[in-house]
């Protein structure tokens, strides 16, 4: 039996310490901040906190802060909260509410920063998020974190009134939170670290024994992996000039630092031949993209990444870029998208349970190589400042996929049906993410080669195609109102465009028959056309805003790749 010698897939990890700050003896004559940053309920709950406090302690004052300097109240936490917390001359801090999987990082957060200002904080977290709280918490350095549970349901689903009530059953429990020393909580990011650098040997055995020890150590995906030994790495690191040791990437929310050494131990075992490791860097340096906001993955909402790739290093490699492109069969295809999920558990420290809080989630996505050859249209590249030629990797998040319609007749009724399924798929908590999830929103409409075609030989432009839609594909305000409302209940339009989240635009009138596209202008639509060019069959990729925003890298091809075997 073979046996194999293997190395840790982590990365280079930065401890960090956070030592909690001392807690106050009273309430009486303090000065508390009141911090919303984030989740629906959250503002409400300050409120009744502060009332009880206001009740109990006559003398205390009340600081209504920012989550961050140019931050609005509900907004996701920054460090600069701790400058903020400083300025603000406060004595303790009251974190609001914790109750997803963006939310409660952000509270954490939040906490996190204040206590290292020297100001004790407690993290307001609902049932179920206690335990992700203190993980990530541990992350951050800080091993000991106030958290004050809020009962269930969860937050979001209560009336103000419960939120009232429920305020005044955690009360106690909160103020003993800042009056008392925290207790020591989970320490999981030194965790399994056995190697004292990235090329130490952390097991030996045979191929089934590699692979259980990996799970044990929650570096695998359920799947079994290819033993990353040293010879298996050196290989993958033939096709790359970077150096092996340079950090080329720091990822949130581990903060580890990403080496092409640790890249291709992650690629070797997610079956990855050798040639693919300019690809692999290239995706890595897109998700590091603060723009990409990677520690948003354990998000809820259970969203993944999807890989586009344009360039001659499609054919190169063997992509499957027509038929059946994104089912199984295919190693480029399918290893590269595993890579990817393992650069978020490995890597970026996403684990199910405890810093991956999808609700139920969604298993990765293989490269969509864009079919070149069978489009009439410059390549999505393009669309991203790179020329017809260029190897470039494309990744932004995806909340679904839709179903694979079909269009037909004439070019206009091939539009038709295109905003017809766009207004379909993006008219429901997709409007949520398009009003509160920042300025910019990228759908992708993956446009099948033959419907590419019949719309450009008609003289439509993929411009052309975003204009019609931007135009056609529209929802009344009161839909608006209502997706709105019942996240944030007391939020619709009006509220969210005084708020700066929406363009003017969208409250030009207070008729709620009148019609709102779903994306900030034309130009926010991605178009890719890919799959099978004698099918007219085209699906739509919802995006999750600030959540995983479309970024672009070119490939990087090593000085030798010419004589390298492919």
């Amino acid at each position: 039996m073979s046996e194999f010698k293997v190395v840790a897939p982590l990365g280079i990890v930065k401890e960090r310490e956070i030592v909690p700050a001392a807690p106050l003896d009273f309430l009486d004559g303090k000065r508390i901040g009141m911090v919303w940053a984030a989740f629906g309920n959250g503002d409400v709950l300050l409120e009744a906190l502060g009332e009880l406090i206001k009740k109990r302690y006559p003398t205390a004052e009340l600081v209504n802060m920012n989550p961050g300097k140019d931050l609005k109240p509900s907004e996701y936490s920054d460090p600069s909260i701790m400058e903020v917390a400083r300025e603000s001359m406060i004595d303790a801090a009251i974190v609001t509410v914790g109750g997803c999987g963006t939310c409660t990082p952000g509270v954490t957060r939040a906490v996190c920063w204040i206590e290292e200002a020297g100001i004790p904080a407690t993290a307001v977290i609902c049932k179920g998020f206690v335990n992700p709280c203190r993980s990530m918490a541990s992350m951050e350095g800080l091993n000991a974190i106030r958290i004050t549970e809020f009962p269930p349901p969860n937050i979001v689903t209560q009336t103000r009134e419960e939120v009232f009530r429920n305020a005044e059953i955690i009360f106690d429990d909160l103020v003993k939170n800042l009056t008392s020393s925290p207790a020591e909580g989970r320490t999981i990011r030194k965790k399994a670290r056995k190697a004292s650098c990235e090329s130490d040997i952390v097991f030996t055995g045979g191929f089934e024994d590699v692979n259980q020890h990996f799970m044990a150590m929650g570096w695998g995906d359920g799947l079994p992996i290819v033993p990353p030994t040293i010879e298996a790495v050196e290989r993958m690191l033939q096709y790359t000039d970077y150096p092996p040791e340079d950090v080329i990437a720091t990822l949130k929310p581990s903060g580890t630092g990403v080496t092409p050494w640790s890249v291709a131990v992650n690629g070797v075992m997610s079956g990855c031949r050798p040639a693919y490791m300019p690809i692999l860097i290239a995706i890595l340096e897109a998700v590091a993209e603060e723009r990409f906001a990677v520690y948003h993955a354990g998000s809820t909402a259970g969203w993944t990444p999807v890989i586009f790739l344009n360039g001659p290093i499609r054919k190169e490699l063997g992509f499957n870029c027509g038929q059946g492109a994104m089912r199984p069969g295919n190693q480029a295809n399918m290893s590269i998208g595993r890579f990817l999920r393992f650069v978020f558990t490995n890597l970026a420290g996403f684990k199910v349970g405890s810093t991956d809080l999808a609700a139920i989630g969604r298993n990765f996505m293989p490269v969509l190589p864009e079919n070149e050859e069978h489009s009439p249209y410059e390549p999505l590249s393009a669309d991203f400042g790179f020329r017809r030629g260029q190897n470039v990797v494309t990744v932004q998040s995806c909340g679904s996929m839709t179903f694979h319609f079909t269009s037909e007749a004439t070019p206009e009724e091939h539009l038709e049906i295109l905003a017809r399924e766009m207004k379909k798929e993006l008219q429901g908590e997709f409007i949520h993410c398009l009003s509160a999830f920042g300025e910019e929103i990228r759908p992708a409409l993956v446009l099948s080669p033959m419907v590419a075609g019949i719309l450009s030989e008609a003289g439509y432009s993929k411009q052309d195609i975003r204009d019609y839609i931007f135009e056609h594909a529209r929802v009344t305000a009161a839909t608006f109102d209502f997706e709105l409302n019942r996240l944030y209940p007391g939020y619709n339009v009006a509220k969210i465009v005084a708020d700066g989240l929406l363009p003017k635009s969208y409250a030009e009138s207070d008729d709620p028959e009148r019609l709102l596209p779903l994306t900030h202008n034309a130009e926010e639509l991605v178009i890719i056309v890919a799959g099978f060019e004698s099918r007219n069959r085209s699906c739509i990729l919802q995006q999750i805003a600030h959540q995983g925003l479309p970024c672009a890298k070119e490939i990087k091809l090593p000085k030798a790749w010419d004589s390298l075997p492919k």
